[in-house]
C-alpha cells in the first residue's frame, strides 16, 4: 500500500484491493497537497477515458465464462405491450369466430355423481342401528333407509323416501351444508375415505327419479278424511 502524498497537479494512484482473477482495483484521490510520493502520476483526458474500461485480460475472462449475453436485443416496451393484447381474451376486439361469454357456464362441472360413484358411495354405509346421521338431520330423514336403495339400484324407493319427509329434497342435496349436520356425524368420517357423501346420494336418487317421468297423482285430502270418519 503506497500512502496518499500528492501534489495539486496529480492524482495520487494506489491499490486497494485485488480481484481473484489478479487484477489490482485502484482509489483515486484527489489532490491530497502532500509532496509527491513518486507512486503517483499524472491523468491525462485520453488516460481517464482508458481508466473507465476494462483490461484486456478482464475481457479474456468474460470470454471464457460470459456473464452478458452478446446477442440480448431490446424492444420497446410499446410494442411488448402491443404483443401481449393478442394473447388475453379481449372484449373490444369483436372477434367473429369466437362465441359471446355472457349467460354461458358449459364450462362448469356438473357435480353430481354418477351412477357408479353413486353405487360405490352407498356400498360404503354401515347402515348403523341407531344412525347417528338420521338424528343430525333437521328434516329427520331415514338416510340409511334412502341409501340403501341406492346400492340396490332402486333410484324410485329413495326417491320416495327422501321426498316422503322432505318435499325438497333435491335442492336440500344441493345447498344443505351436510358436513356440519348428516355428514358430520357419520361414523366413517375418521376413516382414510371420509363420510358419505351424503347430500351428493340424495341429489342423486331425486335426479334419476326425475328423469323417470313420472306422472304425478294429485290426492284430495277432504274425500281421504270423510271416508276415514
Amino acid at each position: 500500500m503506497y500512502r496518499s502524498r500528492a501534489v495539486s497537479s496529480v492524482l495520487c494512484v494506489r491499490p486497494s484491493f485485488t480481484l481473484g482473477c489478479g487484477i489490482s482495483r485502484h482509489v483515486f484521490r484527489a489532490k491530497c497537497g502532500g509532496p509527491a510520493c513518486g507512486g503517483c502520476r499524472h491523468l491525462s483526458a485520453d488516460y481517464q477515458k482508458q481508466l473507465s474500461r476494462d483490461s484486456e485480460k478482464v475481457q479474456q475472462i468474460l470470454q471464457l465464462q460470459p456473464r452478458v449475453s452478446t446477442a440480448a436485443t431490446v424492444r420497446p416496451t410499446l410494442e411488448t405491450r402491443k404483443d401481449k393484447k393478442w394473447w388475453k381474451r379481449n372484449a373490444d376486439k369483436n372477434i367473429s369466430t369466437t362465441p359471446p361469454l355472457h349467460f354461458d357456464f358449459s364450462d362448469i362441472k356438473h357435480t353430481t355423481l354418477s351412477e357408479r360413484g353413486a353405487l360405490r358411495e352407498a356400498s360404503r354405509c354401515l347402515r348403523c342401528a341407531d344412525a347417528p346421521c338420521q338424528h343430525s338431520c333437521p328434516t329427520q330423514l331415514d338416510v340409511k333407509a334412502f341409501i340403501h336403495n341406492i346400492s340396490k339400484r332402486n333410484y324410485y324407493g329413495a326417491a320416495s323416501v327422501i321426498l316422503s319427509d322432505n318435499p325438497v329434497g333435491l335442492t336440500c342435496g344441493m345447498v344443505c351444508p351436510t358436513s356440519d349436520l348428516c355428514a358430520g356425524g357419520c361414523n366413517l368420517a375418521a376413516t382414510e375415505e371420509g363420510a358419505i357423501n351424503i347430500g351428493g346420494l340424495q341429489q342423486f336418487a331425486v335426479e334419476a327419479f326425475a328423469r323417470m317421468n313420472i306422472p304425478q297423482v294429485s290426492i284430495c285430502f277432504d274425500a281421504y278424511f270423510d271416508n276415514d270418519f
